[in-house]
């Protein structure tokens, strides 16, 4: 498979394509009174009419969106709040290698779409997979797609309120850009995203949004406890505690979801009841500083694998720092049982030590609470034990451990430990995308 379509080929269109960029040689600009069925059904013609280059939706004077196709289908989308934050989230959830911090961009790709233009660089140079970009990609586009459908039927709405009698009705713009691509370099592997199934899935998704009660509140927002009394009282303390965690007004709705894993309306749908009782308040959050284009190459530095340590001793804990920083690791302690699911999802260790003996669980437990989430279903999991009995080893199996430690920590079985574990993991990862690309 092609990873990314050259810049040489970028101009070798289909006759239609070609046919569609002739009808109008220059950006045009047009003006439509605003509706939001209107909207929707002017993006579908384009796309019904096999259109390569930009639509730009100008809807308000703060409002911009940005459609990019290439012969009808979406090929990139762009626009609304928080462009930095989802570039970030998305390219987090799915390109776990790669650390937006240390990509130093050029200040040839302080484009337009600077962030198709950072994806295309990754595949192009290699420090990506195809398939990792192509889900970030996707998942950008889901999200841009959504907060455009929720911004036009929310305005919709508000207009249904002003006197009919107004003398001018609000108007919306549409410029057309012909053949313009979001990245001079090339583009990213083809979806098959059709514009009309696109926006009817995602109709139906913002249908479940408004059923949820959510209407006037967007992913985007960012939930904060507002009355922890009340909320202590309604659920169990360890979901408050891990409630507590996540909801600090500084993760939006859809940056939990994604540390969690989970779908961002299930999620959102399950903290709408304390929403409507005030017991969490959504407040809103501005986007991330915009990334630094400098005249260097773009390089991305290997993430150093990260070992995660849950032992309520803190000598132990010290012990393992040491040994583990001098090798190179970087080092997680989480000494209290309550913080542990948290504090992994935040982080996403490569491996984690696990203590048998926890003041209020025990590490059978924790270990199989820790396999229930998906995220870390193969992640590594090292019993750390005063005990090296048949029946230990046996029940550390059963719940999903991956191997045993004995106490005292001896420095050279830690260390060849973790290099044999983080070899075979990645051995797996390794094998399991090699897979799927051959199936494709």
């Amino acid at each position: 498979m092609t990873a990314v379509r050259p810049a040489k080929d970028m101009n070798q269109r289909s006759l239609d394509d070609k046919a569609i960029a002739s009808s109008v040689s220059s950006a045009s600009s047009f003006s439509y009174p605003f509706d939001a069925r209107g909207i929707k059904e002017q993006l579908i013609s384009y796309s019904e009419r096999k259109f390569t280059g930009k639509l730009e939706l100008q809807l308000t004077a703060r409002e911009k969106w940005e459609l990019y196709l290439n012969l009808g289908r979406l090929i990139w989308a762009t626009g609304g709040t928080h462009r930095v934050r989802r570039w970030r989230r998305q390219l987090w959830r799915c390109c776990r290698e790669i650390d937006p911090n240390q990509i130093n961009l050029r200040n040839s790709d302080a484009l337009e779409c600077w962030d198709y233009q950072v994806l295309v660089v990754l595949v192009q140079r290699k420090l990506s997979q195809i398939e990792p970009i192509v889900a970030a990609r996707l998942g950008m586009m889901t999200e841009v797609l959504f907060d455009l459908i929720q911004f036009v039927e929310l305005a919709a709405l508000k207009l249904k309120a002003i006197d009919d009698r107004a003398k001018q009705k609000p108007h919306y713009s549409l410029i057309v850009h012909p053949g313009t691509r979001p990245s001079d370099r090339g583009l990213l592997p083809q979806t098959d995203w059709l514009l009309e199934p696109a926006i009817v899935q995602l109709d139906l998704v913002w249908q479940q949004w408004v059923s949820a009660g959510l209407q006037g509140y967007s992913p985007n927002f960012a939930p904060i406890i507002e009355r922890p009394e009340q909320l202590k009282k309604a659920i169990p303390e360890t979901t408050y505690k891990n409630l507590a965690t996540l909801c600090n007004g500084q993760r939006t709705l859809r940056d939990i979801a994604a540390l969690c894993q989970q779908d961002v309306l299930k999620l959102s749908t399950s903290l709408a009841p304390y929403i409507r009782q005030q017991g969490i308040k959504l407040v809103k959050l501005p986007d991330l500083p915009h990334p630094e284009f400098k005249e260097v190459e773009t390089v991305v530095k290997p993430r150093k694998p990260l070992i995660a340590c849950i032992e309520d001793n803190q000598q132990t804990l010290k012990i393992l720092k040491e040994i583990l920083t001098k090798a190179g690791y970087r080092f997680l302690a989480i000494a209290r049982e309550v913080e542990t699911l948290p504090m992994l999802l935040q982080h996403g260790p490569d491996l984690i030590f696990l203590d048998l003996v926890m003041p209020i669980a025990n590490g059978y437990e924790i270990c199989a609470q820790i396999r229930r989430i998906e995220r870390f279903k193969e992640t590594p999991i090292v019993i750390l034990t005063g005990k090296d009995g048949i029946g230990d080893r046996v029940r550390a199996k059963m719940v999903g451990a991956t191997n045993f430690l004995t106490k005292p920590i001896n420095a050279d079985k830690v260390l060849n430990l973790i290099r044999e574990h983080l070899n075979s993991h990645q051995s797996q990862i390794t094998s399991h995308q090699t897979g799927k690309l051959t199936n494709n």
